[in-house]
């Protein structure tokens, strides 16, 4: 409360009062002097405690009884509403933002009630900074947040040219103005070109590829481009085989590697590979690949026959390596253990290459391997991985290349000072003082500096490097007399070290006002509006109130389309507080005519708009429903168990169609089934049957597929036939072959092969071949009739001599037709038998012979040790 002395002496002891209403209830009074003078004035502040309810308005005096010359200017009353207290809205949450000049940039902020009661009508804006002052960009929104929740916004500010952009979005006053506005950096960079490289680096194996062992090939690969690839084939051939294949998903610049087992037996033909060399070839197959010229890697290795030798099992583990930014060189050590003790071990180091090797001995307990000084191959920071490798096993080793080192700067900086349009006597007065760490050191304690006509106050603030805020101050306008026009305000920052002095301080000059100019406020509101289909315009009309009481002069009206500004129309009208305008925008079509859909478009007056939804109409289509069924896809045999068949069903008209019944029929079989849902407008679903072999025959079967709709308007189209030529089932046969044992004199030897046949059908001639290992023919025969689930033993007596006892896995193969691939059998040959007479006619009659492990037997091999008569005897 302001009291002035207009006389031309000191009022000395003026009692002023304040009553609830005059002579009903003293809140509180004060004595006070004021000196004399024409605008002397003294301000008082009555603090007093009274039951007020929320939503009401109450009325007060304000009363002095001094010996006054004017008595008439001794009493005002003035009226206090009271309001609901208000929530606490802050804006807990930004992402920054980094996109294309091809993508919208979408803001999304969290805002969070911090309070316990309810927060309504919340608005919320984007902001940037121009010329000092913020520009609100696009549409205000206005949310509501329970007590203690969350809630997110979102806003689109369309696409952006390359550059770095800062935004401020921020919420309505309310209960805590401190936290109701944070900034977020937005990157916006010309798109990268994508580019899929996938590169083939090296494979990895043994240069002896065993008919007899477990061989084992590991194939690097790297995803040289800029861009993931899924489902990468790396592909690995033997000779012109093919010997696996994996998929990969590997992402940009990152490497890897998968493991081949080679399937000897499909791979190599003994008798013509071994002691051959052959060559492996690792490839990847990618559409689209830049560069072809490293999508394979190549090794050879010798075909051997060796017995296995038992070698040792590797664990590797490795420790993960940091790498300061820029060094030359850096260690790797891993731990390498073993199953069984392990000397002369070759330990590699691997990436996109052989970078190190070691020989050490491994013990089973772990033996440790340090690879040191080894050079960098990393120029970016970033997450790497390399690899330990020994024997087959393999371990990864995490590489991290830790960012480029900044120098520590100091460089505190005043951006702004916001808030303060002008310095209104008459009321409380606050400043935004806007600060930003523009170093790379993070600052604590740091005293931000505020003054208005030189008084001087204080905040004390820590923010962290690259980061702003702001610290707002209550003024205080001791210093500043009504009869000024102005008011000098200062913020500044001084901290020791500060790299840039220039950007530490800001002043402006303030206009001092005292009690505030009355300013209009508005209403607007406008009809939403649907556009004919071909119309060439159509009109937005809106009508704006004064709903203040003041008359506004010059008044600007803008209609907008999303953020994007369409007109803007200045009515250089007077009008009066309360009365209303009609502003009618015409908006033209362009070129190609308006597009069927909605938009969302805004009228704005100063302080207020209307959200207007434009429906703009399609061209009126006629109904009608026109099913067809335009193809019947899949295959027919005896030989499936279940076969499928896919009916595919067009849409014709101009009625989505749900719940379309479709029936195939096979003889006398009719299956049914149902599409959900088939789109107007030459659009086309499925349905699949599954039709079993029994419901099927040999020779011409016709498979008739038919849609059916209610009003279908053309049913020539609903019905589509295919016949199918259906052949006799297939055999389907398998063998086995019996191991043979013969003695080294026989000449002749007997090999049995069982063939089994399938339920499907009955086979006819059957052939059962026997070759020797360089593919002659050493006998045949051949089963006539082998019936449908049946089996048929034969012998072929070939012709075949050994030399030497042993065991002979890979000198005769057998084949039978209609069944791929060769079996091997194996003949044992012993050495030649003494028999029982022999043995009686030189011990008698009453021979008794067991095996040195006392297994009676009734005849003996030359050369072997036996019990005979219970002494040990070696027959010769």
């Amino acid at each position: 409360m302001t009291l002035f002395n207009n006389g031309e002496v000191e009022a000395k002891n003026v009692k002023v009062e304040l009553y609830r209403s005059y002579g009903d209830g003293l809140c509180e009074a004060q004595t006070i002097d004021v000196p004399a003078g024409e605008n002397n004035w003294k301000m008082l502040t009555f603090t007093f405690t009274y039951n007020f309810e929320e939503g009401k308005s109450y009325e007060f005096t304000a009363f002095t009884n001094y010996a006054d010359a004017d008595a008439n200017n001794q009493m005002q009353k003035f009226t206090i509403t009271c309001t609901a207290p208000k929530a606490d809205v802050s804006v807990a949450k930004i992402a920054p933002i980094a996109v294309t000049t091809e993508d919208d940039v979408v803001i999304a902020a969290t805002l969070k009630n911090n309070s316990t009661i309810d927060a309504t009508e919340v608005n919320v804006g984007v902001y940037t900074i121009e010329n000092l002052q913020y520009q609100l960009v696009g549409i205000m929104q206005t949310v509501d947040i329970a007590a203690g929740e969350e809630t997110n916004v979102e806003f689109n500010l369309g696409k952006l040219a390359a550059g770095e952009y800062t935004y401020y979005v921020q919420v309505s006053e309310d209960a805590n103005a401190n936290n109701n506005m944070q900034d977020v950096t937005v990157k916006v960079t010309e798109p990268e070109q994508q580019t899929i490289d996938m590169a083939i680096q090296a494979i990895q194996g043994s240069d002896e590829i065993n008919l007899k062992g477990e061989n084992t090939y590991k194939v690097w690969y790297k995803n040289e481009g800029n861009v993931t690839v899924e489902n990468a084939d790396i592909i690995l051939v033997v000779n012109n085989k093919e010997a696996g294949r994996q998929a990969v998903t590997v992402e940009a610049g990152k490497n890897g590697m998968v493991e081949f087992t080679l399937d000897v037996t499909t791979l190599f033909n003994e008798s013509e590979d071994l002691n051959t060399v052959v060559t492996l070839t690792g490839s990847v197959n990618v559409e689209g690949d830049v560069n072809t010229d490293n999508n394979s890697s190549s090794m050879t290795a010798t075909v051997v026959s060796k017995d296995e030798v038992v070698e040792p099992q590797f664990t590797i583990t490795a420790q993960p390596v940091e790498v300061e930014f820029g060094a030359e060189k850096f260690d790797v050590m891993a731990t390498i253990a073993a199953d069984i003790a392990a000397e002369n071990v070759e330990v590699q180091l691997f990436y996109n290459q052989t970078i190190a090797t070691q020989t050490v001995n491994v013990t089973t307990e772990g033996t440790a391997v340090t690879f040191a000084d080894v050079e960098n191959p990393f120029t970016k920071a970033g997450e790497y991985t390399m690899y330990v490798l020994a024997g087959k096993a393999a371990a990864e080793v995490k590489v991290t290349v830790l960012p480029e080192a900044v120098a520590e700067t100091i460089d505190m900086a005043i951006t702004a000072i916001h808030g303060l349009s002008k310095i209104d006597l008459t009321k409380e007065n606050k400043a935004t003082v806007w600060y930003e760490n523009k170093g790379t050191k993070d600052m604590e304690n740091v005293t931000v500096k505020f003054s208005v006509n030189n008084d001087v106050q204080e905040a004390t603030v820590s923010v962290a490097a690259g980061k702003n805020g702001y610290v707002e101050f209550t003024l205080d306008t001791t210093n500043i007399q009504p009869e000024d026009e102005n008011a000098a305000v200062v913020a500044w920052v001084d901290v020791e070290g500060d790299i840039d002095t220039t950007n530490d301080k800001v002043e402006k000059v303030v206009p001092v006002v005292n009690g505030e100019t009355p300013v209009a406020t508005f209403a607007v509101t406008a009809e939403n509006v649907t556009v004919p289909f071909g119309a060439q315009s159509f009109d937005i009309v809106a009508t704006v109130t004064n709903t203040s009481d003041v008359d506004a002069q010059g008044l600007t009206v803008k209609l907008l389309k999303g953020i994007e500004e369409v007109e803007t129309k200045t009515l250089n009208i007077l009008l009066a507080a309360g009365k209303s305008e009609t502003v009618t925008f015409t908006v033209n079509a362009p070129e190609g005519g308006f597009v069927a859909g909605t938009a969302m478009y805004y009228v704005q007056a100063v302080n207020a708009q209307a959200e207007v939804t434009v429906t703009f109409a399609g061209e009126a289509i006629e109904e009608k429903v026109d099913l067809a069924v335009s193809a019947i896809q899949g295959s027919l045999s005896l030989d499936v168990e279940n076969n499928y068949l896919t009916v595919f069903v067009d849409n014709l008209g101009t009625v989505d169609m749900t719940n379309v019944p479709v029936r195939l029929t096979i003889g006398n079989g009719v299956y049914d089934g149902t599409i959900a849902s088939v789109k107007a407008g030459s659009e086309y679903n499925s349905c699949l049957f599954t039709i079993p072999a029994a419901d099927l025959w040999v020779g011409e079967v016709t498979v008739t597929a038919t849609v059916t709709a209610e009003n279908d308007v053309d049913e020539s189209n609903n019905t589509q036939t295919k016949t199918y030529t259906i052949a006799a089932a297939k055999p389907e046969l398998s063998f086995t072959v019996a191991d043979v044992t013969t003695n080294i004199n026989a000449s002749t030897l007997d090999v049995k092969v069982t063939v089994k046949n399938s339920e499907k059908a009955a086979a006819e001639n059957v052939v059962v071949t026997v070759y020797d290992e360089n593919s002659a023919q050493l006998g045949t025969a051949t089963i006539e009739n082998l019936a449908a689930g049946a089996e048929q033993t034969v012998t072929i007596t070939v012709n075949k001599t050994y030399t030497q006892a042993g065991t002979y896995n890979s000198q005769l193969q057998v084949t039978v037709s209609g069944v791929e691939g060769v079996k091997w059998v194996a003949v044992t040959v012993t050495e030649q038998g003494v028999g029982i007479a022999a043995l009686k006619a030189q011990y008698g009659d009453n021979v008794q012979i067991f095996t040195v492990n006392g297994q009676k037997v009734s005849d003996v091999r030359k050369g072997g040790l036996y019990i005979i008569n219970g002494k040990k005897t070696i027959i010769k």
